[in-house]
């Protein structure tokens, strides 16, 4: 998380290229899984070695989540969730279908197999509801039934971190910081049918509950501060709240590790194993 990316890259791989130290098919698999998700956060978008670095890591997480599939439902849940980031941050970039069908149909997959969890992973269904919003609203083309599913699916997430989230084995932090990217997801739904004030109320809700200097939870204010300025430079006589709103965002990206800033918001939905071996 603190995008060290070279060292934690030539750890992984030294693990990996040990096979004996490896306790089981499952230490394996969240190894891939992980070294999938360095690669994919150490992408940089200008370099001509981006596209062979994206496929390299959704070569990986496929591997990881075939390999963890019949061994942990769990951390096959998480690399699924991974895999479909993946195709996503290679669907912004290239706007080929196939990679935003890929995206969505991994992301389903993950959803399928946490809910075949022993554990009740409710943060990580959560986030697997947000991913599949936003990939749908940020990608393209949009149609009315993109929009009608980006409803549901954020505010399936809004409703597990409101309601469900009250009951598990979350901690405050973690719930609220989920509730409010699936605000922000439900606030962009509304601007995109038009019903801009509702989508105030949503952005000014999101923006007061985010609490952390974790990377990926900074990317996700970030981008509501920019989606909110974005919708106030829409209306007349709100040149000075977006300009304000738009300041903030910069400064929450200037306090990003600087490996993690600039990228897309959609990488704060990748899911980091909390163990590995």
């Amino acid at each position: 998380l603190n995008g060290n990316f070279e060292s934690e890259l030539q750890a992984v791989t030294a693990l990996l290229d040990k096979p004996e130290m490896l306790s089981s098919l499952v230490s394996r698999g969240k190894l891939m899984n992980t070294k999938g998700i360095i690669i994919l956060a150490n992408l940089d978008t200008e370099k001509a070695a981006a596209v062979q670095d994206t496929i390299e890591s959704i070569d990986l997480l496929q591997i990881a989540a075939n390999t963890l599939e019949q061994e942990s439902p769990k951390d096959a849940s998480e690399a699924f969730n991974n895999l479909g980031v993946a195709h996503a941050v290679s669907s912004f970039e290239s706007a080929e279908p196939k990679h935003r069908e890929a995206a969505i149909s991994s992301l389903q997959i993950a959803l399928q197999k946490v809910q075949h969890a022993e554990e009740n992973q409710y943060f990580l269904r959560g986030c697997i509801y947000s991913n599949m919003a936003q990939i749908l609203l940020d990608g393209e083309p949009q149609n009315d039934s993109d929009l009608k599913l980006a409803s549901e699916y954020s505010r399936e997430a809004m409703l597990i971190f409101e309601q469900k989230a009250i009951d598990i084995n979350l901690t405050e932090l973690e719930r609220q910081n989920g509730l409010s990217r699936a605000l922000t997801l439900v606030a962009l739904c509304y601007v995109r049918a038009n019903s801009a004030v509702m989508a105030e109320g949503l952005y000014q809700a999101a923006i007061d509950k985010y609490v952390s200097t974790d990377p990926f939870i900074k990317m996700a204010h970030r981008d509501s501060l920019s989606r909110y300025s974005d919708l106030c430079k829409k209306w007349e006589k709100r040149e000075a709240d977006a300009r304000r709103l738009e300041q903030t965002s910069n400064e929450v990206n200037s306090s990003i590790p600087h490996n993690w800033r600039d990228k897309h918001g959609i990488m704060c939905g990748l899911t980091i194993p909390r163990s590995i071996i």
